[in-house]
């Protein structure tokens, strides 16, 4: 009996000796690549959420105006304002952005825009400040996951403006200010030294 005992303690430190060398051959599975810090905070934090719809650019009409085809919304979904539900041709500004006040960069700033989007079809977010003229209504502007607002401000193509505290979140105003401040010291479009 003691014989049995023994045996059985020798054959389960021979599978511990084993299982720990077989654990200490496979490898750790690699560890994730550390978060960059964005010191404007969390992109994928959501504190605003926009109505989305989705449209093709038929012109840019300044450098933060565009003339577009908004495609129908999708069931369950408002209109575009101004809208029917199956879509419209209508223009859009993009929101805290100001146009240039020099006529010359100003005509830059508008063909830039306008070969960086005309017969894209992007994404329109609403935005919440929705004080403007005329029936235009101010969007944030995508193609894809690429921002046309953030473009615009840090290629000097535009410049930033709060047009309230709700118009975009707090991590895309962080975005924009920052695009500003890029566009300057690096003397582009409307920071240019003339």
């Amino acid at each position: 009996m003691i014989r049995t005992d023994r045996n059985l303690l020798a054959l389960a430190l021979v599978l511990s000796v084993a299982a720990g060398a077989q654990a200490a051959t496979q490898q750790a599975p690699a560890a994730a690549p550390p978060k960059r810090v964005d010191s404007c905070g969390d992109p994928g934090k959501v504190d605003q959420i926009y109505p989305t719809y989705e449209a093709t650019v038929l012109a840019a009409v300044d450098a933060v105006t565009l003339y577009v085809q908004v495609h129908r919304s999708p069931a369950g979904t408002a209109p575009f304002p101004g809208c029917r539900p199956r879509g419209c041709k209508t223009k859009v500004r993009l929101v805290n952005l100001d146009p240039p006040k020099d006529p010359d960069v100003a005509a830059a700033a508008r063909v830039a825009l306008s070969r960086s989007t005309i017969r894209q079809r992007l994404t329109l977010q609403l935005s919440p400040a929705q004080e403007t003229s005329g029936g235009i209504s101010n969007v944030l502007v995508f193609i894809g996951t690429r921002s046309i607002n953030q473009h615009q401000i840090t290629a000097g193509h535009a410049t930033y403006r709060a047009f309230s505290p709700t118009a975009v979140n707090s991590y895309l105003a962080c975005k924009m200010e920052r695009g500003q401040t890029q566009a300057q010291l690096a003397g582009r479009g409307v920071w240019a030294k003339r």
